[in-house]
C-alpha cells in the first residue's frame, strides 16, 4: 500500500501541464497512465485519501482539454474565479435552515472520519458555508446565461430558476472532506469539474432547472436527469443479470430507482463508509458515468448474497426490501 501511494503521488508529481496540454496524443497517454495505475490502487490497496483528491483534480483539468468542444457550460473556462467570488457570491441570499443542518451534519461526519485535523470547528463551519455560496453563485451565473438563450417557461418550482437546487448538496460536502476541508482546493476542483458532461449526473445539483440543457418535461417539473438515465440503466442491467432482484422489485411496487436514485443523489453518505465513498466518486470521474449504473448493481447483488434473497421467500424478500428503504437503513459495508 505504501509503495502504490508513492507510486501514484510520484505520477501526480510528474505532472506538467503546459506540456501535457500540448498535443491530445499526449493527454491521451497521460490519461491512460492514469486509469492503469488508479486501477492497480482498486485491487491492490486503498489510495490515501489526499493524493486521489490531488489527483483528480488534475485528472478533471486534463478532461477539459480533452472534451473542449463537448464542455456543457457557457461560462467562459478563462473566467477567473475572483470575478464570481467578488461580482456575483454577495449577490447570494443567506443559507436556508436545511443548508444549515447540512452543514452540520457535514461537520460531525468530518469529525468522525478525522478530516478536520486543520482547522477549528469554526473555520469548518465558514469555509463549508464560504464553499455552498460561491457554488450557488457559480451555478446561477452558468445556468442563467443558458435560460436566457430561450424564453423562460413557466415551472412548478419558481426557484428553480431564481434560486437553487431544493434540497442539501451532498456532492459538494463530498468533495469538501475530499479536499481536506480547504474552501480554495474544493473550489477550484467545483468550477473545474462543472464544465464536463459527467457533472450532469454525479451531482445532482449542477443541471436542475437547467430548461437549456434538460427536456423542458424535466426542467419544468424539477425531475432528476438520473431517473430517465442511470436509473433506467440500472433496471435493464438487474432485469438481465439478476432477475431475482428484479422480480422481488416488482412483487414489491417499489423501483429500483426510488433507491438507487436516493443513493446516488445523497453521494452515498449514510449508506457506505467513508472509503467506499471517495471510490464512488474517484471511480465514476475517471472511467465515466456508465459506472454508477455498475456502481449500484454491485450494492444490490451484494445486497441479494448478504441477504440470500435466492433462499427465502418472494413475500419476505419484498417485506425486507420495503422495509430497509422505509426506515432508509439500507448500510451496506457497516
Amino acid at each position: 500500500m505504501i509503495f502504490l501511494d508513492v507510486e501514484f503521488e510520484n505520477f501526480i508529481k510528474n505532472f506538467n501541464y503546459k506540456d501535457i496540454s500540448k498535443s491530445e496524443e499526449t493527454q491521451l497517454r497521460w490519461k491512460s497512465g492514469f486509469q492503469n495505475l488508479y486501477l492497480k490502487s482498486l485491487k491492490e490497496s486503498n489510495t490515501n485519501v489526499d493524493i486521489m483528491s490531488d489527483a483528480l483534480s488534475k485528472f478533471v483539468k486534463i478532461m477539459l482539454k480533452l472534451d473542449a468542444n463537448n464542455l456543457i457550460s457557457l461560462i467562459e473556462p478563462s473566467t477567473s474565479i475572483e470575478v464570481i467570488k467578488t461580482q456575483h457570491v454577495k449577490k447570494q441570499p443567506n443559507l436556508s435552515q436545511l443548508n444549515f443542518l447540512g452543514v452540520e451534519k457535514t461537520i460531525q461526519y468530518a469529525q468522525l472520519i478525522k478530516r478536520t485535523d486543520k482547522f477549528s470547528k469554526e473555520d469548518l463551519f465558514k469555509n463549508l458555508t464560504d464553499l455552498i455560496k460561491l457554488t450557488k453563485a457559480l451555478l446561477k451565473l452558468s445556468n442563467s446565461k443558458s435560460n436566457n438563450l430561450q424564453s423562460k417557461q413557466e415551472s412548478y418550482l419558481t426557484f428553480c430558476q431564481e434560486e437553487s437546487y431544493p434540497g442539501y448538496d451532498w456532492f459538494l460536502s463530498t468533495i469538501f472532506l475530499m479536499n481536506n476541508c480547504d474552501l480554495e482546493s474544493s473550489f477550484n476542483f467545483i468550477y473545474d469539474f462543472h464544465f464536463l458532461q459527467i457533472s450532469s449526473f454525479l451531482w445532482s445539483a449542477r443541471l436542475f432547472g437547467n430548461e437549456s440543457t434538460l427536456p423542458n418535461v424535466y426542467a419544468k417539473n424539477g425531475i432528476s436527469i438520473l431517473l430517465p438515465t442511470i436509473c433506467h440503466y440500472i433496471e435493464l442491467i438487474l432485469k438481465i443479470e439478476l432477475p431475482l432482484i428484479f422480480s422481488a422489485f416488482r412483487m414489491s411496487g417499489l423501483s429500483p430507482s426510488q433507491i438507487c436514485s436516493n443513493w446516488l443523489k445523497q453521494c452515498f453518505w449514510n449508506y457506505l463508509d467513508w472509503p467506499e465513498i471517495v471510490t464512488y466518486i474517484s471511480i465514476c470521474i475517471v472511467y465515466g458515468v456508465d459506472f454508477q449504473a455498475y456502481f449500484c448493481v454491485s450494492i444490490l447483488k451484494h445486497l441479494n448474497e448478504k441477504s440470500n434473497f435466492e433462499n427465502t421467500s418472494s413475500v419476505c424478500c419484498n417485506q425486507n426490501i420495503v422495509q430497509h428503504h422505509t426506515n432508509r437503513d439500507l448500510q451496506i459495508y457497516c
